[in-house]
């Protein structure tokens, strides 16, 4: 499944984050989409964290602006 970042960001407790790789997944995975892992924190402070670090990257790195990033789609 594909969302934007403010969609994450407005949700976090539809998601969570693969303890083995970090990436973020929809609630409903048994398996993480990019690593295959089965080991997740559920916090939402890990969900808005990794979406506060991808802003940033988005923003600071890739010189997004924040409308830019919020539109930025991600597989969970």
């Amino acid at each position: 499944m594909k969302v934007t970042l403010d969609k994450i960001a407005s949700q976090p407790s539809d998601y969570k984050i693969c303890k083995e790789c970090g990436y973020i997944n929809f609630y409903e995975n048994e398996v993480c989409v990019m690593c295959q892992g089965d080991e997740f924190d559920e916090s939402e402070e890990s969900v808005i964290r990794w979406v506060d670090n991808e802003y940033q990257y988005r923003i600071e790195t890739e010189g997004y602006t924040e409308r830019e990033a919020d539109n930025v789609v991600v597989e969970v």
